[in-house]
């Protein structure tokens, strides 16, 4: 599926995604469901990494988008209610690990063996510190230890 076929929802009404919502929210055993779901999109992710994500999209990641939009609406009704940085970063730590996720699961096995290929150069070229480097990002990749992004 393309990226533009995947955004079609933007452009739904508020009904519409409210119905969307609205069902998501009221699935039984969404955990299964997304587990199920993950292991369809990523049949190549390790067990380790489908948990992580359904975690930190259908279980603590929805309720996270949801205090935020309770929040945002009492600041609506009452201007004196502070908007909660702690709810704003909680929200925010689910959708980086989403990023992470995808930025992990997004190389093929080419991007692999060129990577492979960047290392066995670097020893060629008796540059030991490039492939040390190489295969710590490796690492760090797969461990899911990539580096925060600066959002200020």
């Amino acid at each position: 599926m393309s990226e533009d076929n995947n955004l079609n929802h933007l452009n739904f009404s508020r009904k519409q995604k409210w119905e969307i919502v609205r069902t998501l929210l009221e699935r039984d055993r969404i955990r299964n469901q997304a587990e199920k779901a993950f292991r369809t999109a990523y049949p190549n992710a390790p067990e380790r990494m489908i948990n992580t994500a359904v975690f930190h999209i259908y279980i603590d990641g929805i309720q996270a988008a949801l205090d935020w939009l309770v929040d945002v609406e009492l600041f609506l009704q009452n201007p004196k209610h502070t908007l909660s940085e702690g709810i704003t970063f909680h929200l925010i730590y689910h959708l980086y690990n989403w990023l992470q996720f995808t930025a992990i699961l997004s190389d093929t096995d080419e991007d692999l063996v060129e990577k492979i290929n960047d290392v066995k150069a670097a020893i060629e070229d008796d540059d030991k510190d490039a492939a040390l480097n190489i295969l710590e990002e490796l690492k760090n990749k797969f461990e899911g230890n990539l580096e925060s992004p600066n959002f200020f």
